[in-house]
């Protein structure tokens, strides 16, 4: 061994040795205490003796800190807690290791759990920077100059600010979009607002929203989309013109619709003009059952037979209809048996059928179809009266909402009894 020792008084100041392997050992202080060890393969070490790093790598290790390269595969950078054996990276103390690494033209960030000293460790590449500038957080080769990899249970990306500041994002490049994240808006450079997410989830798009109850919509204007859940009960709504606050309300004036999808079934509702602000009251248009079935209570239909003939012989005209008898179904309510009449509820055209039976022996007899008390062209039921006859009439009619049709005599005479053979019906074609 070599000393090479240095004092201005009779305690060292400075010591170099040299052991038998020509591993250079620097020292200081009285004791000495070894400052640096600068080993054969020219591995530095401060405070410390080097890792046993392999033979492609140059280190300056520093406690448990380490700058090195990579003659080999052009690798520099700093570790924490690691050192390369050639094969493997190693653990140096028992616990986390870290990387940074820049590898020809890309910097890279690794990280590794707590491991034991002197086993191997499996580095997590955290984050990329390539050479194009695009950074990549838990991505090797970022795609875009901010690509983010977000873990099942994490949040992918996160901007905060400080109490009272407010957050911008640039959308655009230029300056033309970007997000106010303080009030959950998304404004043009003008400030002009384009899109916002309010403190109940509402997401409108082009327009300040209403405020919404019980509902989550996209509002879009004065159109709204949304979906409402209750145990199994799952409904979706598309509107125009409606937002719902406690009831159904207008968003402007003017009409307004929904349809909504209900556990199968299919349902279009429509409402007369109105104000804004105020509650609307829908009227169901239409509804497809689970089983594509169109079984809307405004499609009305109605079967009544047994039809009582007491006023329908006493006289002529809508007044001397028929009246009464049994109703095997009444869709919607038009038929009122008590005054014979059917009212049409909405607008359309309606298919009616009837068939009256004619009192044996009292010769001919003719009824007509009377719409609001006028009779119409189609006389029918033109019976012989000879027996028993039962001609029938079917006619296809346009009615306005609230007309209302009888079936009145013209002349003849009809069975006097009650009898299911004199039938009256309709229903709404379309």
């Amino acid at each position: 061994m070599s000393t090479i020792s240095a004092s201005t008084t009779s305690t060292t100041a400075f010591k170099i040795t040299t052991d038998t392997t020509g591993t250079l050992v620097f020292q200081t202080g009285a004791s000495p205490t070894t400052a640096l060890t600068l080993d054969t393969s020219q591995n530095m070490g401060l405070g410390v003796v080097p890792s046993a790093w392999g033979a492609n790598y140059k280190a300056f290790d520093i406690k448990r800190g380490s700058v090195f390269q990579n003659s080999t595969l052009n690798w520099a950078g700093l570790s924490n807690n690691a050192y390369n054996d050639g094969t493997n990276w190693i653990y140096k103390e028992s616990t986390i290791a870290r990387m940074f690494r820049i590898q020809n033209d890309q910097f890279e960030w690794f990280t590794a759990p707590s491991g034991t000293a002197g086993n191997a460790i499996t580095f997590t590449q955290a984050m990329t920077l390539d050479a194009n500038g695009r950074l990549g957080v838990a991505r090797t080769s970022p795609g875009a100059q901010l690509d983010v990899l977000g873990a099942a249970s994490t949040s992918a990306m996160r901007i905060v600010g400080n109490s009272g500041a407010s957050i911008y994002v640039d959308l655009s490049g230029g300056g033309d979009n970007y997000y106010d994240a303080t009030n959950n808006i998304f404004r043009n450079a003008s400030g002009t607002e384009r899109a916002r997410i309010d403190s109940s989830g509402t997401l409108s798009l082009g327009v300040t929203p209403q405020t919404w109850t019980s509902l989550t919509p996209l509002q879009i204007k004065n159109a709204a989309f949304c979906g409402f859940t209750s145990g199994t009960t799952y409904i979706s709504y598309v509107g125009s013109n409606w937002y719902y606050n406690s009831g159904d309300k207008y968003i402007g004036n003017g009409y307004a619709t929904v349809y909504t999808q209900n556990n199968g079934t299919h349902n279009w509702f429509t409402s007369a003009s109105g104000t804004a602000g105020n509650a609307i009251t829908f009227n169901q248009a239409m509804l497809l059952d689970a089983g594509g079935r169109r079984t809307n209570p405004l499609q009305p239909g109605f079967l009544a037979y047994g039809l009582g003939v007491g006023s329908f012989n006493s006289g002529t005209g809508a007044a001397a209809c028929l009246k009464g008898g049994t109703l095997r179904y009444n869709v919607g309510s038009g038929y009122d048996t008590t005054t014979g009449r059917f009212t049409a509820p909405v607008a359309g055209t309606y298919v009616f059928m009837a068939a009256i039976l004619v009192e044996s022996g009292t010769g001919r007899m003719e009824a007509a179809l009377f719409i609001n008390g006028s009779g119409t062209s189609l006389i029918a039921l033109n019976g012989s009266g000879t027996t028993y006859d039962g001609p029938m009439l079917s006619a296809t009619v346009n009615l306005a909402q609230n007309d209302y049709v009888t079936i009145g005599r013209v002349s003849g005479t009809a069975y006097s009894s009650p009898h299911p053979n004199t039938y009256f019906s309709a229903y709404l074609l379309g």
